[in-house]
């Protein structure tokens, strides 16, 4: 299982990087689901299958993301690091989960863990590493996110790679200000706002200038 799936991956990410983002994200969101279920029911069998669907994600993971990561993104040999040792922790759960058996007292617990730190881990790689190895992959001459999945590590990623930042649709004065502070620009049905906010006139927001 291990193997088709990190030869699949391998595949698409050769020939397009996008898709093979994309399915790595469907993996996220079904574990996500499987963690939901877990919460509900603490069933063993749903709790195995958390298990064996991030033994497969992260395998997947380090021998197709990591390696280019490390090679190609500003950093990416401290990325790595820091993600094998998040995958680390994860695995150190599981095991203890299988040599305890699903249906144990402790496993709501350990899952919960688990849960914890994938969480965290998806949360970086969608908001900030996926966004980068698209916009390397497209050649952008910018990246407009909406607001909700922006981060400050986002931004500077951004920013090291020179592409400029437009944050939308911002539109809620304690948001336009939060936004003009840490993008290059914002996409707004409310320009006036976004200008006066700015303390100049024109028809542009740009916070280079």
């Amino acid at each position: 299982m291990i193997s088709s799936a990190v030869e699949a991956v391998a595949g698409l990410f050769s020939s397009d990087k996008n898709n093979a983002i994309d399915l790595l994200k469907t993996d996220h969101r079904k574990v996500e689901d499987l963690f939901a279920q877990y919460r509900s029911s603490q069933d063993p069998a749903v709790a195995e299958e958390i298990c064996t669907e991030l033994t497969v994600h992260t395998a997947t993971e380090e021998a197709v993301i990591y390696p280019v990561v490390k090679k190609d993104v500003p950093d990416g040999k401290k990325l790595e690091q820091e993600a094998e040792e998040e995958h680390d922790e994860v695995k150190g759960l599981i095991e203890q989960i299988k040599q305890v058996g699903f249906d144990d007292p402790s496993v709501p617990d350990l899952v919960q863990q688990i849960e914890e730190g994938v969480t965290h881990h998806v949360e970086e790689e969608e908001s900030e590493l996926f966004p980068e190895l698209r916009a390397r992959r497209c050649r952008a001459d910018f990246v407009s996110p909406h607001y909700r999945l922006v981060r400050l590590g986002f931004v500077a990623r951004m920013r090291r790679l020179g592409l400029p930042v437009l944050i939308w649709t911002i539109n809620d004065p304690a948001l336009a200000a939060w936004a003009l502070g840490a993008a290059r620009g914002v996409i707004t049905d409310q320009p006036e706002l976004c200008l006066r906010l700015r303390g100049g006139g024109g028809t542009h927001v740009d916070r280079d200038k």
